[in-house]
């Protein structure tokens, strides 16, 4: 090399499309969310937060991000849908099942200038536990993505299917409290086989002041806990939620006051109206996590939950 010549430092294309890949990520949320690059990468490039009205909601997704100039889109012949398929470490697919939040895969089609998103534990339990079945003794496997699940798309929807998996760890945890305060109150003798004795109905004060004073603390707890379980769901006007809990939220909400005045009040016995409208809001709470149960469950009420892409 003649002294004269310099050394010229270069930027490989890796480098340029990985860069391009987290811009357009970046740009594909609403601008209000929060989109934190983890500093290590063990499975997660991207934690993204959402964000309502300026609150801080505390549901996250994870991301694993991957950028292509070669995306192969097919179409299935029997059903007419189109898919992405692109070919994923096992490895990646067997952490998803142990992280606390969901953990998705976003593609970048940096030609098109288009993100895809896949839900890898859905994806892994639904389509390839039916299709391939033996796909953890591979080192790789082709997921297919849904065309459906641009971001495009979910910007169409106010993002719905992505909400809905950020809420999902607050929804179970919900599940699981208001279930567990629940079989506590069982304790309490208040409860028959269908929810509620009709012998505490017939004669509220049976359990006198003792049982308003052990108990009244944990019925409200349970009662706000229900009541605020259909607001985990994204879009939760959905007509077959919007309509039962509309009937059922004023019974809670009533019981809810009987509570705080049982709670507050100095007279030795609480009042008869009092214990039946909290007898009913346990009933109606009791109702709304039933449905909120079933809604969570039957994946045929939840069509944003999972598309398995090869079914019609």
């Amino acid at each position: 090399m003649h002294a004269t010549e310099t050394m010229k430092r270069k930027r490989p294309q890796s480098h340029v499309k990985e860069d391009h890949g987290e811009h357009l990520f970046r740009a594909s949320f609403p601008r209000e969310w929060i989109v934190r690059r983890l500093p290590k990468d063990y499975g997660v490039d991207f934690e993204v937060e959402v964000v309502a009205n300026e609150d801080v909601l505390g549901h996250r997704l994870w991301f694993q991000l991957k950028a292509t100039s070669s995306l192969r889109k097919l179409a299935d012949r029997p059903t007419g849908n189109h898919y992405i398929s692109f070919r994923v470490d096992t490895d990646l697919l067997s952490y998803s099942f142990q992280c606390g939040f969901p953990l998705m895969l976003c593609v970048i089609d940096i030609g098109d200038e288009q993100a895809y998103w896949l839900p890898l534990r859905d994806h892994a339990d639904i389509y390839l536990g039916l299709h391939k079945p033996k796909w953890r003794n591979q080192k790789q496997v082709n997921v297919h993505i849904p065309e459906v699940n641009s971001f495009d798309y979910q910007r169409t929807t106010d993002f719905y299917g992505l909400l809905w998996y950020a809420m999902q760890p607050a929804l179970v945890a919900s599940l699981a409290r208001t279930e567990a305060q629940y079989n506590s109150l069982r304790k309490s003798g208040l409860f028959g086989s269908s929810g509620i004795s009709d012998e505490t109905e017939e004669n509220p004060k049976t359990h006198g002041e003792a049982w308003i004073l052990e108990w009244v603390p944990l019925v409200r707890q349970y009662l706000e806990a229900a009541l605020g379980l259909p607001g985990l769901f994204p879009y939760h006007n959905r007509p077959l939620l919007l309509f039962n809990c509309e009937c059922l939220a004023p019974h809670v909400s009533n019981a809810i006051d009987s509570c705080r005045k049982v709670v507050c009040s100095d007279v030795v016995e609480a009042d008869k109206n009092d214990i039946r409208q909290i007898q009913r809001g346990i009933r109606s709470a009791w109702k709304i996590r039933q449905l909120c149960q079933k809604m969570f469950e039957l994946s045929v009420l939840l069509p944003f939950k999972y598309v398995d892409p090869l079914q019609p």
